[in-house]
């Protein structure tokens, strides 16, 4: 597939190598999903860098990388607390994964979610150029879209969601469920996983929200109109492929491999003594007898003399 236009994705975290000479971001399943796309377009990758400063940016860290350009911003202490280990994690993380006594409901914690997401919002507008298409991803992100909708952004702007979305029951638990649907709607392309993703979505829209939704996944509710679907995420198999057979790849098995077979031959003697067990037990009892009748013998020798 060859994409014309570039592609800026925005997510919570940014896989940009720690080496900006490397030409592969590290490893993970969000990563390894976007990386060959990212490449072919000479696109962005937006999001949080994964560290907490004191000090306010004035605007995102730059880094070029494998022909892709990564654009970072740090939280504060407080921004992480109630924007990621707070909404996201203790919130939305649980509820989507319909683990209610686990799910955590703090004021606080969705005022610094909308927060932060309306902060990336203002930095990522000032990155964007007129024909990008903007690609953002999961739960963290939700609001996203609509902080960009509200600074103006024209853009073609879609989501996708890594993990359940949850039965409308379920949804409806959540305080602020009304708000972050109606801010789903604000992206022209919603994707889901699976179609039970998408089929709760549909029970929501339908018989919460009093919306429709057509055949071909045109969706109308809160007043806006949007496009759903269900796009399973894969991985580029040949170069998993390629990876397996490598040299590093190659040195991690037969490492693995010479660590099991030291393993299976301790386990081969263990099995070995537990099978010899009961007969050292019958040889132990018929040696402990023949000791006793032993002593009994000398014992009557000594009488006899």
């Amino acid at each position: 597939m060859r994409f014309v236009k570039r592609i800026v994705v925005a997510s919570n975290r940014v896989a940009v190598a720690k080496d900006p000479t490397k030409t592969t971001a590290k490893a993970g399943g969000l990563a390894v999903a976007l990386e060959v796309a990212l490449r072919a377009t000479g696109s962005m990758w937006f999001g949080w860098s994964g560290e907490v400063s004191k000090q306010k940016q004035r605007g995102p860290k730059l880094i070029e990388a494998g022909g892709i350009t990564y654009a970072t911003l740090d939280l504060s202490a407080v921004d992480r607390n109630e924007y990621y280990n707070g909404f996201a994690n203790r919130t939305l993380w649980p509820l989507f994964h319909y683990r209610t006594d686990l799910t955590a409901y703090d004021r606080a914690f969705y005022q610094g979610y909308t927060r932060v997401n309306a902060d990336f919002a203002r930095h990522l507008t000032k990155l964007l150029k007129p024909d990008d298409l903007v690609w953002v991803h999961d739960y963290h992100l939700t609001p996203l879209g609509q902080a960009l909708r509200a600074r103006g952004c024209r853009h073609k702007i879609g989501f996708f969601f890594h993990i359940p979305f949850p039965s409308a029951q379920i949804r409806l638990t959540l305080p602020n469920h009304r708000e972050l649907v109606e801010a789903l709607l604000s992206y022209d392309l919603i994707g889901f996983q699976t179609a039970t993703d998408l089929g709760s979505f549909v029970d929501y829209v339908e018989n919460i929200a009093g919306g429709q939704i057509k055949r071909d996944g045109t969706v109308t509710a809160y007043g806006r109109t949007s496009k759903a679907g269900v796009f399973p995420i894969g991985i580029d198999a040949k170069e998993f492929a390629a990876i397996a057979t490598g040299n590093v790849a190659q040195g991690h098995y037969q490492r693995t491999r010479r660590r099991l077979d030291h393993q299976y031959r301790s386990l081969g003697l263990l099995e070995r003594y537990e099978r010899a067990l009961p007969r050292l037990r019958r040889n132990a009892g018929e040696v402990s007898r023949d000791a006793r009748q032993g002593h009994l013998y000398a014992d009557r020798a000594d009488i006899a003399r």
